[in-house]
């Protein structure tokens, strides 16, 4: 090109007159064909599209609109590649440092996303987006324990407090700092999140759930079972609550109102017909209704002829209604090649 400072010729790579140090001027592009020229057209030779200058702004422009086609298909690598060429052309773009450290999360590489994630928060302490991210990039390395996974639940939940002090309505943050301080082993803490989501959002089944698990672990099991009753009430098909009510009547031996559950868990729940089948039968034989036991247990063997503890446990109910016979060709079913098929099969035989 000719530089139109000293109008000598240089090559078009040279960003500055080698022979007089003159900026190059900004190539014209088509933003139809994106045809680029130095030379002076008005309209692209190639469309016919008014030309315009390829400025920075320009650039950055086009850029996004790639970032965003990138982000649509989860294309990671081609993400973090146009935020490079962003921050290049611009490094104060405190979206683009976001945008890169957040998908550098997402595909694991947390410390290189944390350098990202810091200095967006750098050029903007209120930047919600880059404290979650910078908090899920630790918590990560804590569940991966490096770094001392209790320094980076410590920092992690830092991250979540700022985010509940720029918005304490995001329910997201509340749940992200609940499970910094199980990691901490701080339930008390953890249940108050909880309760303070629940607040926010009464209909929130996943606060309500792991409320119920946490008081469930600390032992306090009427409490518990309310949780799990409230999202019963949310959502009457939601099995996961309709499970851990069952565990609930089982351990406290409440085995009517756990007969209950497993019928609406075999209702609910067709790829698991055979578990809550046999958890059924367990609790009848519980109760001494070893006929209606019997019957789950058949339903099991017959989903699953393999079902091991079916045939052993139908075994016993027909030794307790005194068919030892049937009972025997129950255990004989049972394969006796692994140990504890055989501790079953020992069992078994031994009551006759």
């Amino acid at each position: 090109m000719e530089c139109p400072n000293c109008n000598k010729n240089y090559d078009d790579e040279f960003r500055f007159c080698p022979f007089c140090g003159e900026a190059q001027p900004e190539p014209k592009i088509c933003t139809k064909c994106e045809f680029e020229t130095y030379d002076e057209y008005i309209f692209c030779p190639r469309c016919g599209t008014e030309l315009i200058e390829r400025t920075e702004s320009y650039v950055i422009t086009k850029l996004k609109e790639k970032l965003t086609k990138y982000e649509k298909i989860y294309d990671y690598d081609n993400i973090i590649e146009c935020c490079n060429k962003i921050i290049e052309l611009d490094p104060s773009n405190e979206e683009a440092w976001t945008i890169k450290g957040k998908n550098l999360e997402l595909t694991n590489r947390h410390k290189k996303a944390l350098e990202c994630l810091n200095k967006a928060i750098e050029l903007n302490p209120s930047n919600g987006e880059a404290w979650f991210r910078r908090g899920l990039c630790l918590k990560g390395l804590g569940k991966s324990g490096m770094g001392g996974a209790d320094q980076s639940f410590n920092k992690a939940l830092e991250c979540y407090n700022k985010i509940i002090e720029l918005n304490p309505s995001n329910e997201k943050a509340w749940h992200n700092k609940a499970t910094c301080l199980y990691w901490l082993k701080r339930y008390g803490e953890e249940i108050k999140c909880y309760n303070k989501i629940i607040e926010l959002n009464p209909s929130n089944e996943k606060a309500w759930h792991n409320k119920g698990t946490r008081l469930s672990r600390l032992g306090r099991n009427e409490e518990a079972i309310k949780c799990f009753y409230k999202i019963i009430e949310l959502n009457p098909s939601n099995k996961k609550a309709w499970a851990r009510l069952a565990n609930h009547f089982s351990f406290s031996e409440r085995y009517e109102e756990g007969i209950k559950c497993y019928d609406k868990l075999i209702e609910l729940d067709h790829s698991n017909q055979e578990k809550w089948y046999y958890q059924k039968g367990n609790h009848l034989s519980f109760l001494k209704r070893y006929e209606e036991a019997m019957k789950c247990f058949d339903k099991v063997i017959e989903l699953d002829p393999n079902y091991e503890k079916a045939w052993h446990n139908k075994g016993t109910c027909l030794s307790r209604l005194g068919r030892n016979e049937e009972a025997r060709e129950c255990y004989d079913k049972i394969d006796k090649t692994g140990i504890l098929n055989l501790m079953l099969y020992r069992e078994g035989m031994f009551m006759l």
